[in-house]
């Protein structure tokens, strides 16, 4: 599809995200000596989680009851990528 600006086709991707229940989020940029070349935006559970759960060998010894940490990072596979050809 071709955009006449990069906010008209954001303005349509965050549309098309919330009717179909996700969230999006910024990827990547890329710039030239020109200035903005590419913009990338991913859903909000795309990737995945760096967060670690600790192990406890032996609950007994810790004070406090273990963290789970919430997993948010699914490996969602929605993006869009914007490419600027020249003024579009």
């Amino acid at each position: 599809m071709t955009f006449d600006s990069i906010k008209e086709a954001e303005d349509i991707y965050y549309a098309y995200a919330g009717q179909k229940g996700f969230c999006v989020r910024k990827g990547s940029t890329k710039h030239s000596k020109k200035g903005l070349r590419k913009k990338t935006y991913v859903c909000a559970k795309e990737g995945t989680s760096k967060a670690k759960i600790p192990i406890v060998e032996n609950p007994s010894i810790v004070s406090t009851k273990p963290r789970y940490i919430r997993n948010s990072r699914t490996g969602c596979k929605a993006l869009l990528t914007i490419k600027i050809y020249g003024d579009r």
